[in-house]
């Protein structure tokens, strides 16, 4: 199982050195060992968890469907295939 509570401690405590702006390289590492997490959680926290400041800034950059229209857009191919290679392989996604 990946979401167990210890996965959930190290997201909290990952988060918090992300706000204090510590690298993101050793938080990684010393979160991840401290609560031993496997190469599957490790990602996930690299991945999945950002700081207040980035999320919001992302967040800023979405547009609705209704801007898209009669738009060009570009998909980044690689990473989708990535994504169906994993999903197809029954890793999480």
């Amino acid at each position: 199982m990946l979401i167990t509570p210890d996965f959930l401690n190290a997201v909290s405590d990952y988060r918090f050195l992300l706000e204090r702006r510590y690298s993101l390289k050793n938080i990684l590492k010393i979160v991840a060992d401290r609560y031993k997490l496997n190469s599957i959680q490790r990602s996930f926290l690299y991945r999945g968890i950002t700081s207040k400041d980035l999320a919001l800034k992302r967040k800023s950059k979405l547009i609705t469907e209704k801007q898209t229209t009669g738009a060009i857009m570009h998909v980044d191919l690689y990473n989708v295939l990535l994504t169906v290679n994993s999903y197809l392989k029954g890793k999480p996604v």
